[in-house]
């Protein structure tokens, strides 16, 4: 056999996916706690630039209710 003997060759693949909803609700709730732990990290990082400047030695706010709401949503 050589190349000539060969005709050309296609080969077609279809694949159906779909989405669960568990899936949906484990990419939501993944997706929203990398946020706010990056937006915790970056408020963090402000209030430590501000309350290192004369004055400003108060208490600062805590996201300490944010993060209580999404672990009881997550059931942690």
């Amino acid at each position: 056999m050589t190349a000539a003997d060969c005709g050309a060759y296609s080969v077609a693949i279809e694949v159906k996916a779909e989405l669960t909803a568990e899936a949906l609700e484990r990419w939501q709730l993944d997706t929203y706690r990398a946020i706010a732990a990056g937006c915790e990290q970056q408020r963090q990082r402000y209030y430590d630039t501000l309350s290192g400047w004369p004055g400003n030695r108060k208490k600062l706010p805590s996201w300490a209710c944010a993060k209580q709401c999404a672990r009881n949503y997550a059931g942690i």
